[in-house]
């Protein structure tokens, strides 16, 4: 890679991080704006949303509060990494001469549909899309990768010295098939439904289909999955860690 294309590369790095830092947790109603410049190409904020739609979706399904906002920034930074590096390996390629025919375009699209994708080859951002990974990754196996070979011994003493990195705090996922005990509910028939529903798990029926049709809990309908907690999380106290930490996967009368 020349010079001057990896300083231009460490001054956008550079300029990310000053404008992921003061970027908001983005509404829908928010107006375009530029976020990053790579050389002479721009990428909006409706293109970074784009490509980190589906990632924070999840992440509000999982986080909530000030873990929910540092979680959304961090995948906005991630994203818009990503989306400087496809950039600049594009812009390389076209400045070796790496091109993409039509008809690696369309065995691709073959290859994705074998995958299960649904590519729509009329719609030109996509093609283009495509055609951009295409050219990335030859750049990537004709000129980069002689240069980035890492040893196995160097790869161990990386994760070695930076274990702080790698290292997440342990969580579990917590689910539940409820008997509620109602106030015409007689205590004899509450316990005999929980032993019925345990038998049944014992015989190796679905956790999630039980849950469905006798939790009395609305999370029944999400087949009892009640969601994550993790160890020190807000949500989380020492005792309930405790307890969810060492009840095995299966079955439990607690």
């Amino acid at each position: 890679m020349p010079a001057p294309t990896l300083q231009t590369a460490f001054a956008i790095l550079a300029l990310v991080g000053g404008l992921l830092g003061a970027l908001p947790v983005l509404a829908a109603s928010l107006h375009d704006r530029i976020v990053a410049v790579v050389n002479t190409e721009v990428i909006t904020l409706s293109e970074l949303e784009e490509e980190v739609g589906a990632a924070k979706a999840q992440a509000r399904q999982r986080f909530s509060g000030a873990e929910l906002a540092q979680r959304l920034r961090q995948i906005d930074y991630m994203g818009l990494n990503r989306m400087i590096e496809r950039i600049l390996q594009v812009q390389i390629a076209k400045r070796r001469g790496i091109k993409v025919t039509e008809e690696e375009v369309k065995d691709a699209i073959v290859r994705l549909r074998r995958l299960g994708e649904t590519p729509d080859e009329n719609d030109p951002k996509e093609m283009a899309m495509i055609r951009d990974q295409l050219t990335a990754l030859r750049l990537i196996n004709q000129q980069v990768r002689s240069f980035l070979l890492v040893s196995d011994e160097e790869i161990i003493r990386f994760y070695q010295q930076h274990q702080d990195r790698f290292m997440l705090p342990p969580e579990v996922r917590i689910s539940q098939i409820l008997i509620a005990l109602g106030p015409g509910s007689e205590l004899l028939a509450v316990r005999e439904k929980a032993q019925e529903v345990y038998a049944l798990l014992k015989k190796g029926e679905r956790f999630e289909e039980l849950a469905a049709k006798y939790s009395d809990g609305p999370e029944g309908r999400r087949g009892g999955n009640l969601g994550y907690i993790r160890q020190g999380g807000s949500a989380c106290t020492s005792s309930a860690w405790t307890t969810a930490s060492r009840l095995s996967s299966g079955p439990s009368r607690r």
